[in-house]
């Protein structure tokens, strides 16, 4: 009996044959099949990573720190000078918008502080 697959390369052949039959890969073979090395593919080099950056400092200097603290102290001067005190409240969050919206206009704060003195006379 002839065998096709002898015309075929080694390699071909024992392909073919897997495809074909799958149980006679479970064989071991009696003739031993030299295979040539496998001919290298056009790879480029893997690239390298690029270096990760460096990270910038995300706290604020100790020095700048200084600065911003002395600037609002100076501002917390000038506002006591000016007769300006802060107090908070707790409205609902439409009235809030309203009246920061407000407190940008002269009018309404005199308005504010007209309704203020009327009803609550020193």
């Amino acid at each position: 009996i002839s065998c096709p697959l002898r015309a075929l390369d080694p390699l071909r052949a024992l392909c073919t044959l897997r495809a074909l039959c799958p149980l006679t890969a479970l064989r071991p073979s009696r003739r031993r099949v030299m295979l040539s090395p496998m001919p290298a593919a056009n790879k480029k080099p893997a690239r390298k990573k690029a270096p990760a950056p460096v990270a910038r400092r995300k706290s604020v200097s100790t020095r700048r720190r200084q600065q911003l603290i002395e600037a609002k102290g100076r501002q917390r001067e000038r506002d006591k000078a000016a007769g300006h005190a802060f107090y908070r409240v707790k409205l609902p969050a439409p009235a809030i918008e309203k009246l920061k919206r407000g407190m940008n206009d002269p009018e309404f704060v005199s308005q504010l502080t007209h309704l203020l003195d009327q009803h609550y006379p020193d």
